[in-house]
C-alpha cells in the first residue's frame, strides 16, 4: 500500500468518489486554491472548489463533508493527500514532469517529508542532536580534458555517431529496457543500446580502443565466437583441457575451424600475461607489428597516457593525493575494460590497488572494501565500477577523495556514488573530480543526465509556481550548474540541441554566451516583482537571449556574472525586453520561438522519455551486468559493428 492510502485509514477519513470533475485538478495544489469558491487561473482555466454545495450535490459523499471539517480544524489541505484525487491528477497529466512541479512537490511540502541531515532530531533519551552539522561541506571539481589536435575531430564525430545510437525506442505502446540484466516493458522510457554506449564511453577513455572496436572478434582471438565462450568459460570454472579435449566434447563440431589454436592462445592471454592484460592491448593497438611492446614501468606508463588524457589526469591525482598528501584515493568507473586498465595503469605506477569485478564472489568483494577501509593495510587506490558498486558500499571511513572517470546517464546514480564518500561519520572535506572529455560522447551523456535530473529537481525544489516553462529550466540548470562546479549554464546545451540536432557543437563561442546569459537571467528573476512579465513572456525568452548576446562579447557576460544585482537588472532586463519585443513582431523568430516553446513542452509532458532511463536500467548493484550487454548486443547492431 502506499504512504497517502496508509495515511489516509489513519486519519479515517472515507474515501472519495472516483471521478469528478474538478476542471484543472491541479489546481487543487495551488498555494491560493479556495476550496469554498470557485478559482479561476490567470491562464483561463479554472478548478471547482470542492466544498462549495454546488460541488457536494453534483457529487455527493460523507468525505467532502469530512474533508472539510479537518481542514477548519487543522488548516491542513488534506485533499492534497487523498490517494484518489492524486491518482486523478496523475493520470490527468499522464504523469509528466508537470505533475511533479505541480504536485508531488506540494505532497512532499505538506508532508515534510524534505527532512534534511542538518534537522533537530529528538533521540529517544529526550536529547536534541543535528546529526550533520558536524559534517564538512563537499566538493565537486567538473573537468574538462582534451585529446591532442588531431584526434580531436574523431573523438567528435565518433561521439556523435555513438549518440545517435545510444537509444533505440520502441513501439509507443510497448519499449523494451534492459533492467538489472532482463528485458521488460513501459510506455515511456526507450533501451540502452549497449554496444553504442559502450563505444562511446571506450573512445572517450582511450583512443587506441576504437581500433579493437572495429576489429572482427575472430581476428582478435583467432577462433570462432563459439569456441571463444567455451574456451573463456573453462577458464573461469578452472578446467582448461587440450585442444583435443575440447573437440571431443563439442562434439567435432569445431573441427577444421581452429579451436585448439584458439583455445591455446587464449589460454596463453589470460594466464601469461604479465602485466595485467597490457600486453595483450599492446599487440592489438600498435600500427607496427614488429615494435615490441614497452618496457619497465616508466615505459608502460607513457604509452598508456599518451592517448588518454583522463588516465593522465588520474594518476595525476594519485599522486596528489597517494603520495603528497598521504590520503587514499577511491576512482569510479563504468565499463570492465577501462576497470582493467586502470587498475593495471595504478599497479604499474606502483600504487597498492584493489577492485571488485562484476565476476567475483561476494566474499572476495567484502574483502576488498575490507582491506580498504583498514588503516593498518598498505591499500592506496580503490577502483571501483559504477555499475556493481554505487549502493550499499561505505567508503568513507577510509577516504575523502574521489575520482569519477566516466559520466552517465543517470543522475541519481551520480549522486549515490558521491554518497559514498559524503554520509554521516565522514571527518574530513570531500573532494570529486569529475573527468570528462570535451567534445565527446560524454557531452552526450552529460546533456541527458542534466536533463533527467532537472524533471526531478522540479519537482523537489521549493521554486515559485510562476516560475514556468523554460524560465523554470534555466534556474534549475543553474542549481546544477553551481552544485557541479560547470564552467558555464548547460541549459544553452538543451537551446542549441533543440534548434540543431544531434550535430549542435557544445563549446563554441556561442553557446557559451548562451550560458552566461542564461546564469544572468535566472539570477534577475529569482529577486523580481515582474512575475508577472516574465511568465507572459516565457516563450519568447530564448530566441531573445540567442539575438541578445550575438552581438555581445564574452568578456561582457563575464561582467554580468560577478556585477551587483542592480547593475545586473540596470544593464540586463531593459535590453532583454527589447528584443523580447523584436522577437514578437518577427515572424521568423516567432516560429523558432514556437519550435523551442515544443520542446519544453515536450520535456513537461515525458518525463522520462527515449533518452531518459531510471536508475535500475543503468546503475546500482547488478551481477548481471554481463548478461545484459550481452543481450542488448544479441537484440540490436551498431554502425560499424560486423
Amino acid at each position: 500500500m502506499s504512504p497517502l492510502v496508509l495515511l489516509w485509514e489513519k486519519i479515517g477519513i472515507k474515501a472519495v468518489t472516483e471521478y469528478a470533475d474538478y476542471g484543472n485538478i491541479q489546481g487543487l495544489w495551488r498555494t491560493g486554491y479556495d476550496p469554498n469558491n470557485e478559482n479561476q487561473w490567470e491562464d483561463g482555466t479554472s478548478t471547482a472548489g470542492i466544498f462549495t454545495a454546488k460541488f457536494k450535490a453534483k457529487y455527493p459523499s460523507k468525505s467532502w463533508d469530512e474533508m472539510d471539517g479537518f481542514y477548519k480544524r487543522t488548516g491542513v489541505k488534506i485533499w492534497q493527500l487523498n490517494p484518489v484525487i492524486v491518482e486523478a491528477a496523475g493520470r490527468k497529466a499522464e504523469w509528466s514532469s508537470s505533475f511533479g512541479q505541480n504536485v508531488v512537490s506540494a505532497i512532499l511540502g505538506l508532508l515534510a517529508l524534505q527532512r534534511s541531515l542538518r534537522s533537530r532530531l529528538v533521540l529517544p533519551d529526550g536529547t536534541a542532536c543535528y546529526p550533520r552539522t558536524s559534517l564538512p561541506p563537499m566538493t565537486i571539481a567538473t573537468e574538462e580534458l582534451n585529446f591532442d589536435s588531431k584526434r580531436q575531430s574523431y573523438i567528435r564525430d565518433h561521439g556523435r555517431l555513438c549518440a545517435t545510437h545510444s537509444f533505440l525506442p520502441g513501439p509507443a505502446d510497448e519499449i523494451s529496457t534492459v533492467s538489472r540484466g532482463d528485458f521488460s516493458s513501459t510506455q515511456y522510457e526507450g533501451s540502452i543500446n549497449f554496444s553504442a554506449y559502450r563505444q562511446g564511453v571506450l573512445v572517450a577513455f582511450d583512443y587506441r580502443n576504437s581500433i579493437i572496436i572495429h576489429s572482427k572478434v575472430e581476428n582478435i582471438f583467432r577462433a570462432d565466437v563459439t569456441t571463444i565462450e567455451n574456451v573463456i568459460t573453462a577458464f573461469r570454472d578452472g578446467k582448461i583441457m587440450p585442444g583435443s579435449q575440447l573437440q571431443r566434447h563439442d562434439g567435432g563440431s569445431n573441427k577444421g575451424k581452429g579451436p585448439a589454436v584458439g583455445m591455446e592462445h587464449l589460454q596463453e592471454v589470460l594466464s601469461f600475461d604479465q602485466n595485467a592484460g597490457l600486453d595483450y592491448f599492446f599487440s592489438l593497438t600498435r600500427l607496427d607489428p614488429y615494435v615490441n611492446s614497452p618496457t619497465g614501468r616508466s615505459g608502460w606508463l607513457n604509452w598508456l597516457c599518451a592517448t588518454s588524457p583522463i588516465l593522465s589526469r588520474c594518476l595525476e591525482l594519485a599522486r596528489r593525493y597517494v603520495l603528497q598528501e598521504k590520503e587514499r584515493i577511491v576512482v569510479y568507473v563504468d565499463t570492465r575494460w577501462i576497470q582493467q586498465l586502470m587498475f593495471a595503469a595504478m599497479k604499474m605506477a606502483g600504487f597498492h590497488t584493489l577492485t571488485v569485478r562484476s565476476a567475483d564472489k561476494p566474499d572476495a568483494k567484502v574483502e576488498a572494501v575490507r582491506l580498504f577501509c583498514d588503516p593498518a593495510s598498505e591499500a592506496q587506490v580503490f577502483i571501483a565500477n559504477i555499475n556493481i558498486m554505487s549502493m550499499g558500499v561505505n567508503l568513507h571511513t577510509a577516504c575523502c577523495k574521489g575520482v569519477l572517470v566516466n559520466m552517465h546517464f543517470d543522475a541519481k546514480t551520480i549522486l549515490q556514488i558521491y554518497g559514498q564518500l559524503n554520509r554521516l561519520g565522514q571527518k574530513n572535506a570531500v573532494k570529486w573530480h569529475n573527468l570528462k572529455i570535451k567534445n565527446s560522447f560524454h557531452d552526450h551523456q552529460e546533456r541527458v543526465l542534466l536533463t533527467e535530473w532537472s524533471q526531478q529537481l522540479s519537482a523537489e525544489t521549493s521554486l515559485p509556481d510562476w516560475i514556468s516553462g523554460a524560465l523554470r529550466e534555466v534556474v534549475l540548470f543553474e542549481l546544477m550548474k553551481a552544485y557541479m562546479k560547470h564552467p558555464f549554464n548547460r541549459y544553452a546545451w538543451l537551446v542549441f540541441h533543440d534548434r540543431d540536432g544531434p550535430k549542435m557543437e557544445y563549446y563554441t563561442q556561442e553557446v557559451v554566451k548562451l550560458g552566461h546569459a542564461c546564469s544572468a537571467l535566472a539570477r534577475l528573476v529569482m529577486k523580481t516583482n515582474r512575475a508577472q512579465y516574465w511568465r507572459e513572456n516565457d516563450g519568447f525568452l530564448m530566441v531573445a537571449m540567442l539575438e541578445m548576446t550575438q552581438d555581445m562579447s564574452l568578456g561582457e557576460l563575464e561582467t554580468w556574472l560577478t556585477c551587483e544585482e542592480q547593475v545586473l537588472r540596470r544593464n540586463m532586463e531593459a535590453k532583454l525586453e527589447r528584443f523580447i519585443t523584436i522577437v514578437k513582431w518577427n515572424e521568423d523568430k516567432r516560429q523558432e520561438a514556437k519550435v523551442l516553446k515544443d520542446q519544453v513542452e515536450a520535456r513537461k509532458m515525458q518525463y522520462q522519455s527515449d533518452e531518459f532511463i531510471s536508475p535500475e536500467d543503468m546503475g546500482g548493484e547488478s551481477e548481471h551486468e554481463d548478461e545484459a550487454e550481452e543481450l542488448a548486443d544479441e537484440e540490436f547492431s551498431f554502425v560499424g559493428e560486423e
